[in-house]
C-alpha cells in the first residue's frame, strides 16, 4: 500500500512540473533591425521628429491556446546619446533639454502585469525616467504575435516635458520655441532566442 502512494505521489508530482514548464513565461529579446521608437513634437514653426537609433527592451510574455498574451517585466533602456536627428543642431539640443551628461539614461519598467488580447488594446503601468525625473505612466499598446516566436508590440503615448522638469528647447534667439507636449511612438518585435 505504501509502495502505491509513492508511485502516485512521483507521477503527480511530474504532471505539475511539466503543466509548470509549459505555462512559464518566456523571455523575449529585442530585434533590434526592425524595432523603432520616434520623438514627435510641434514648434512655432513646423513639427518635428527624432528617432532613437539603438535602445534595449527585453519583457516576459505568456501566450495561451487562445493566444492571449500575458506581459510583464518589460524592461526599454534608451541612451540619451542615441537620440538623433537629422538636424545635427536639432541634436545637440535635444542632448542638452534631456541632461544628457549627468543621466544619460532613459528607461521604463513595468510595475505590473498587462493582459491582452491579439489586436485590441491594452495598456500597462510603469516608471518611465527621463532627466532623472521619474513618473509613474500608463503605456497603451497592441500586440501581435506570430507562432509564439515572435511579437510586435506598437503603440503611442502622450507625455509632457515639463512633468520631466525639462525645459522645451528655443532656437534662433528664442524665434522658434518647442511645444511642451510630445508623443513617443514606438514598434517593438520581440524574438525568443
Amino acid at each position: 500500500m505504501k509502495k502505491v502512494n509513492f508511485k502516485y505521489l512521483i507521477i503527480s508530482l511530474l504532471l505539475l512540473s511539466i503543466q509548470a514548464i509549459s505555462t512559464a513565461s518566456t523571455p523575449f529579446y529585442l530585434d533590434k533591425t526592425t524595432s523603432k521608437i520616434t520623438i514627435l513634437g510641434t514648434s512655432s514653426v513646423h513639427d518635428w521628429e527624432i528617432k532613437v537609433s539603438d535602445f534595449n527592451c527585453d519583457a516576459a510574455i505568456q501566450l495561451d491556446e487562445n493566444k492571449q498574451a500575458s506581459v510583464s517585466d518589460v524592461h526599454v533602456v534608451c541612451e540619451v546619446k542615441n537620440i538623433e536627428s537629422d538636424n545635427r543642431i536639432m541634436t545637440n539640443k535635444t542632448y542638452k533639454a534631456l541632461d544628457g551628461d549627468k543621466h544619460p539614461q532613459i528607461q521604463f519598467k513595468a510595475s505590473e502585469t498587462a493582459t491582452v488580447s491579439p489586436g485590441s488594446e491594452a495598456s500597462i503601468k510603469g516608471k518611465l525616467t527621463i532627466a532623472g525625473q521619474t513618473q509613474e505612466i500608463s503605456l497603451p499598446f497592441t500586440l501581435v504575435a506570430e507562432n509564439g516566436q515572435m511579437v510586435k508590440i506598437a503603440g503611442k503615448v502622450p507625455l509632457k516635458m515639463s512633468d520631466f522638469k525639462i525645459e522645451p528647447p528655443t532656437a534662433m534667439m528664442g524665434a522658434l520655441k518647442t511645444g511642451d507636449a510630445i508623443e513617443i511612438a514606438y514598434e517593438i518585435i520581440l524574438k525568443t532566442k
